[in-house]
């Protein structure tokens, strides 16, 4: 009996040695993780405020804006100069993010075309974003659609600034109400 004790005894002294051995090796054991994420293409435009302004009153928010020049002409019906600078906050976050103004009638059209009278007025919209400027010449009056364009200004965090001042208008006007819609873009194009 005595040896089936011993032998009972070296084969748990056997498996316990076996066991330590199992234990320090998961001592060391390890695991990876990838971590990943894709991030969107995102381009923010905050409101426009007024910075400067002369012959122009400037209201809106949130995207929409009024223009209104509530003096335009001198007392010879000629036109009187404008200007509005305002600024918003722009951020986008990638490298081919445009930037685009359209004007939809190329101009501010009035009443129809009376001989001797003018009846578009004219106007220059200019942004500078970043040190970066172009300019839309909203000049022709034919009812269709002008567009100017600055390609891949971004990634850019900052401020956009559009100035809208008018672009040698000769006169007389003929009395009327002139408009038009000029749309910044900015983003994928």
């Amino acid at each position: 009996m005595s040896r089936t004790l011993f032998g009972s005894v070296s084969a748990a002294a056997l498996l316990l040695v076996t066991s330590q051995a199992a234990w320090a090796a998961m001592d060391s054991q390890s695991a990876t993780f990838d971590l990943e994420a894709e991030v969107p293409n995102v381009c923010t435009l905050g409101d426009f405020t007024e910075t400067s302004a002369t012959n122009v009153n400037f209201s809106g928010a949130g995207g929409t804006y009024t223009v209104e020049i509530p003096d335009p002409l001198d007392a010879n019906a000629n036109l009187q100069d404008f200007e509005l600078i305002a600024q918003a906050s722009a951020m986008c976050n990638y490298g081919d993010a445009d930037i685009e103004l359209t004007s939809s009638n190329d101009g501010m059209t009035g009443p129809g075309a009376v001989p001797g009278f003018e009846n578009v007025i004219d106007y220059d919209a200019t942004v500078d974003i970043d040190g970066t400027t172009f300019t839309l010449n909203a000049n022709d009056g034919d009812g269709a659609p002008a567009s100017a364009s600055s390609l891949d200004v971004g990634p850019f965090t900052g401020t956009i600034e559009l100035t809208i001042e008018n672009a040698n208008n000769d006169g007389p006007y003929l009395a009327g109400t002139y408009s038009d819609t000029l749309t910044l873009e900015l983003g994928s194009i």
